[in-house]
């Protein structure tokens, strides 16, 4: 079986190269087309092109796709025309667009026929101005009919790669003054009945975790994090902001702004740098080594941090100097945040209730009524300010006292902002988000497990480079950099991905994200296309059914699962870090004890008699109904997942490159092509020649794939490790991993 590459292109005389442009369309639903080309050589030569269906004549080997610039690409250079002898030539390379090997079975070894690139029209002439032949072609064969001329490039072309060019010669009659031909590559491929095509349907920014946020105006907004990540947001989105003119990696913990070019962003270890709308610069008086935690600034010559111990420090405009701390309050204090209405009224929180207050000139504390750590303050006006801080604390100061508020949340309360006394949002643990009318607080329904750690009108950040986004309610933006640890999909249309504390569904032109567990890791996914009905295993021993539209979570006192698999919607199976394996009945969960000291990390199977589990060590085990059983792997490196495509079908891949097969009889090593760590496994049928069609996915954004005699690299876009990989068909699959990447391998 070969692969046809239909690509259509008009060469003019006098130096022409080749007009085709590419053609944006989706890479799984693209009908075949060709484009069909009019030149005016002569008087102000000129190219109109339009695009054109092909009918496809009786072809049995190979498959049609038709979309230059998206599987090959034809380049011309070198164009000449002498118009004593007639001959037009060019010089012509095929360069591979595709994730296999073009003119190979096998990746390493040149096919006979290597790529040919077969005339299927043409070259052909308007009425009347004379002959036109091609005067060297390679050969002449049946391709879409007989009598078709080609050149072979006879050197295999890799993924991304491009062949040596070849020189094309036409003879050309005098009155020639344009021609036309159309083009179609053939080429064997080492798997070409599976897919061809990465396309990412989903990639984060940074997985950093963002840990503060200030924001200048709706078109202005900063987020800061852990090792140097700066990330703004102008209107379009968030970019991430490389800042220059320091050196050092800190864990930024907060920024803010007198004006729009005038920032401080402060860090643990005392690290101070500022931004002037153009370049970086760190402090020039690095006071404390101490851990720095808020910002705050009147103007651009009065810029007040706080942090551990009681640090308060005043910026200026020239100078960083130490603030003496007020009387009656210990100096082990922690302070966690700060606020000011102006120069005169300004409020800083921290451990144990503290609140302390500056006037101006000296700092003073103020009776909070709380003894919870507070870990923000803001407010709309000196006589309107708030508080909030550990297990959902939340106070109020009305000008002249502190009063605690009725909070709608027991979590950990750990960010504060909004756009006015009567639009306020407080953001914390598990995804909590609380908002405030000007008349009470109310809980909104979680989309997210993630600790959120910043907000302001609209926004809010935390963990894993989550980036939330409010417009009626709120939503985890794909620009998050969450991790994909498991993806079940039921059709191109459904596809599911497991994260931290959330599941995000993927209808083929949106993505959301549905709130799953509390600061709980889903490691395994499962499903029955039912319903759907779907089983998320959790890390920290929480197993999430998704039934009838919604999640149900349930605590089965497990330590932590890493897999799931079920047989059917009433005989599902978890599986962790403990060794114990959970069957759910339909109804309740049941520990089976069956694997103690033994950390299991897949879980995969044909039947309720018939189950794998991969685990540490190199073991693996099976399940034939009644017992698990150990089977000798010949390894004693990690085993992280098993997939099949039958019971004569099974695979196992883990650290080092490791990957094992068992063809229903014995089990035995595979050679992988890679040494990192693979995470994930999935096996399909093979479509057409090929005995195997299996995927392992891994570090270093490493996809490889198995046609049965061998396992070549599947090069991808990304350098993130990848953890997971699963399919609906030989020509579906998908692949996720870290920083939120998902690709979507099709033809």
């Amino acid at each position: 079986m070969r692969l046809a590459v239909a690509v259509p292109f008009l060469v003019v005389a006098c130096g022409a190269t080749d007009p085709s442009a590419p053609i944006p369309r989706s890479p799984a639903r693209a009908p075949a087309a060709v484009l069909r080309c009019v030149a005016k050589v002569r008087n102000r030569p000129s190219v109109t092109c339009s695009r054109a269906p092909i009918t496809r004549r009786n072809l049995r080997a190979d498959v049609i796709v038709g979309r230059k610039n998206y599987d090959v690409t034809l380049n011309f250079s070198g164009v000449t025309f002498t118009s004593g002898t007639g001959v037009f030539s060019a010089g012509v390379s095929v360069t591979n667009l595709m994730n296999q090997a073009l003119g190979t079975t096998d990746g390493t070894t040149s096919s006979a026929s290597g790529t040919r690139v077969f005339f299927t029209s043409g070259p052909s002439l308007a009425a009347g101005q004379g002959i036109i032949t091609l005067s060297n072609p390679d050969g002449v064969g049946t391709f879409t009919a007989s009598g078709q001329p080609y050149f072979q490039y006879a050197t295999l072309i890799q993924p991304s790669a491009t062949s040596s060019a070849r020189t094309w010669n036409f003879q050309l009659g005098d009155s020639v003054n344009a021609f036309a031909f159309t083009l179609e590559v053939d080429a064997p491929m080492p798997a070409e009945g599976s897919i061809r095509h990465w396309t990412t349907i989903r990639q984060g920014l940074q997985s950093n975790a963002l840990t503060g946020m200030w924001q200048d105006t709706p078109s202005d907004i900063w987020a800061v994090g852990v090792s140097n990540t700066f990330l703004r947001n102008t209107g379009s989105g968030w970019a991430i902001v490389t800042p220059t003119g320091y050196t050092g990696s800190f864990d930024f913990q907060a920024i803010f702004g007198a004006s729009s070019t005038d920032y401080w962003a402060v860090a643990n270890g005392g690290h101070m740098v500022h931004y002037n709308g153009t370049t970086w610069a760190s402090s020039t008086s690095l006071l404390t080594t101490r851990n720095l935690h808020s910002v705050w600034g009147s103007s651009t010559t009065n810029y007040i941090t706080v942090g551990d111990s009681l640090t308060i420090d005043q910026y200026n405009g020239l100078l960083w100097t130490p603030m003496v701390p007020p009387l009656g309050v210990a100096t082990a204090t922690d302070l966690r945040g700060i606020w000011g209405n102006d120069g005169t009224h300004i409020f800083a929180v921290g451990d144990n209730g503290t609140v302390i207050f500056y006037n101006g000139l000296v700092w003073a504390a103020q009776t909070s009524n709380t003894t919870q750590n507070l870990l923000a303050v803001w407010g709309t006006s000196a006589t309107n300010v708030y508080a909030v801080g550990a297990n959902g604390v939340i106070i109020r100061y009305n000008g002249t006292a502190w009063t605690t508020m009725t909070s709608p949340t027991a979590n950990n309360l750990n960010a504060l902002g909004g756009s006015g006394a009567s639009d306020i949002w407080a953001v914390g643990d598990a995804g909590t988000t609380v908002h405030y009318n000007g008349t009470s607080w109310s809980a909104s329904t979680s989309v997210t497990g993630i600790s959120l750690t910043g907000v302001v009108s609209g926004y809010a950040v935390g963990a894993y480079g989550a980036l939330m986004t409010y417009s009626s309610g709120w939503t985890l933006s794909n620009q998050s950099g969450v991790p994909v640890n498991a993806i079940w999909a039921d059709s191109p249309t459904d596809v599911w991905v497991a994260s931290y504390g959330t599941v995000l569904h993927y209808d083929g032109t949106n993505w959301t994200s549905t709130y799953v567990g509390a600061k709980e890791m889903t490691y395994g996914l499962w499903g029955f296309t039912s319903g759907p009905t779907l089983y998320a295993a959790g890390g920290s021993g929480t197993m999430s059914i998704y039934s009838g539209g919604s999640w149900a979570a349930t605590s089965t006192a497990q330590p932590g699962y890493r897999a799931t698999w079920g047989s059917a919607a009433s005989n599902v199976y978890a599986a962790g870090t403990s060794g114990d394996i959970t069957q759910y009945n339909g109804s309740s969960w049941t520990n089976q004890s069956a694997l103690t000291t033994v950390s299991v990390f897949g879980l995969w199977g044909t039947s309720a008699t018939n189950i794998y589990a991969a685990a540490d060590s190199g073991r693996l085990f099976q399940y034939n109904g009644t017992s698990w059983n150990a089977i000798t792997t010949g390894t004693t490196q990690a085993l992280n997942a098993v997939s099949g495509s039958s019971a004569t079908d099974v695979w196992v891949a883990g650290a080092s490159g490791t990957m094992l097969h068992y063809n229903g009889s014995s089990w035995s090593s595979a050679t992988s092509g890679t040494s990192v760590a693979l995470h994930g496994v999935w096996a399909d049928t093979p479509p057409g020649s090929y005995t195997a069609d299996v995927y392992a996915v891994g570090d270093n954004g490493t996809v490889q794939h198995g046609n049965g005699s061998v396992i070549l690299t599947m090069p991808t876009t990304v350098t993130s490790p990848l953890r997971t990989v699963f399919g609906t068909s030989s020509t579906n699959v998908y692949v996720g991993g870290d920083v939120g990447v998902v690709l979507w391998g099709t033809q």
